[in-house]
C-alpha cells in the first residue's frame, strides 16, 4: 500500500466518521424538539379535557339543557379524554427516542479506551557488591578458598560525579599481607571543584594559584596495594607485596598559561600534562597486577 493509498483511506473513514456525528448530532436536536413539541401537546390535551369536563357538568346540571345537548357533552369529554391519553403515549415514545439518540450521539462521542498499560516487569534484585566475589578466582586469594570465612569489603567513592570503589577482598588479611586493597575504576578530580571547596571553606588561595586549579584534573589512574607477607614466628618477609599507583595531572591551557595568565606562551610552549607511577613487583607477582589492570580498564 502507497503512502498515497493510505492517506485516501484515513481521509475515507474521518469523513465518514464526521458524517455518522453530524448525524447523530441532527437526530438528537430533532429528538428534543419533537419532544418539547410533545410535552406543548399534553399540557393543550389537558386544558381541553377540563373544558370539556367543566362543560359536561354544566350541562348536566343545566334543567333546561336537553339530553341531546347533555349527550354531546359526555361524548366530547370522551374524546378529549382518549385524546389526552394518545398525548400521553406519544410523548413517552419522544422521551424513548430522545434517550435512544443521546445514547448513540455519546457513543460516537466517546474517546475509545486507552489500551492498559502493560504490567511492569519484575524488579531485579541489585547487582552484588564488587567485593563479593573480587579477585577471588586470582592465584593471590587462593587461600581463601579454605572453608572458612573471609569478610570483604567495597567503599563506594565519588568525584566530579565519576564512580568508583575501594575494594579489600578479605579485610582480615590485609596486614598479613595476603589481601590486597584496589580502587577499581580511576578517579578523577577537576581543579575547579577544589576551588568551590576551599572557597567555602574561606581558605584563601592566590588568584595565580586559583587560576592553575581551574585548568587542572588530577587523577588516580591506578591503585593497588598488597602488603608483605611475614613468618608469624620470625617476622621475615616470605613474599613480597605489590604496589601500583598511577597518578596524571592534566591542564587544559597549560601551566605557565594558566599561571601568567597569557595565552600567547601556548604559541611558544607550555606543560600540558605530567604522570607519575610507583611500582613495586616481583617478576613472578606480575600477572597479578595484569589482571587487575585488565580488570580496570574493562567495560564491566
Amino acid at each position: 500500500m502507497t503512502d498515497m493509498k493510505l492517506d485516501q483511506a484515513k481521509q475515507l473513514i474521518n469523513d465518514y466518521e464526521t458524517k455518522q456525528l453530524n448525524a447523530a448530532k441532527s437526530a438528537k436536536t430533532t429528538a428534543e424538539s419533537e419532544l418539547t413539541n410533545a410535552k406543548d401537546a399534553v399540557t393543550v390535551a389537558q386544558a381541553e379535557l377540563i373544558k370539556a369536563k367543566t362543560a359536561l357538568d354544566e350541562k348536566q346540571n343545566d334543567q333546561s339543557a336537553t339530553q341531546t345537548d347533555k349527550d354531546n357533552a359526555e361524548r366530547d369529554f370522551k374524546g378529549r379524554s382518549v385524546a389526552l391519553e394518545n398525548k400521553k403515549k406519544e410523548l413517552t415514545t419522544k422521551e424513548i427516542a430522545l434517550v435512544a439518540a443521546t445514547d448513540k450521539l455519546n457513543a460516537l462521542q466517546a474517546s475509545p479506551e486507552p489500551a492498559p498499560e502493560p504490567e511492569p516487569e519484575p524488579e531485579l534484585p541489585p547487582p552484588l557488591p564488587k567485593a563479593v566475589l573480587a579477585d577471588i578466582e586470582g592465584d593471590a586469594n587462593d587461600y581463601m578458598l579454605d572453608g572458612k570465612y573471609h569478610v570483604g569489603v567495597a567503599v563506594d567513592l565519588t568525584a566530579s560525579g565519576a564512580k568508583s570503589s575501594l575494594i579489600i577482598p578479605d579485610a582480615a588479611s590485609v596486614t598479613n599481607g595476603k589481601s590486597p586493597v584496589f580502587v577499581d575504576k580511576p578517579i578523577r578530580i577537576q581543579g575547579k571543584k577544589l576551588n568551590n571547596f576551599l572557597a567555602k571553606k574561606k581558605i584563601n588561595v592566590p588568584d595565580k594559584a586559583q587560576n592553575l586549579l581551574k585548568d587542572t584534573t588530577v587523577s588516580l589512574n591506578a591503585f593497588y596495594y598488597r602488603g608483605d607477607q611475614k613468618d608469624e614466628t620470625t617476622q621475615n618477609v616470605t613474599k613480597t607485596g605489590v604496589t601500583l599507583m598511577s597518578f596524571e595531572v592534566g591542564f587544559t591551557n597549560g601551566i605557565i598559561s594558566s599561571l601568567t595568565g597569557d595565552p600567547d606562551f601556548q604559541e611558544l610552549f607550555d606543560v600540558k600534562g605530567a604522570s607519575l607511577r610507583i611500582l613495586r613487583c616481583d617478576k613472578k607477582d606480575l600477572p597479578e597486577l595484569q589482571a587487575y589492570v585488565k580488570a580496570l580498564t574493562s567495560d564491566g
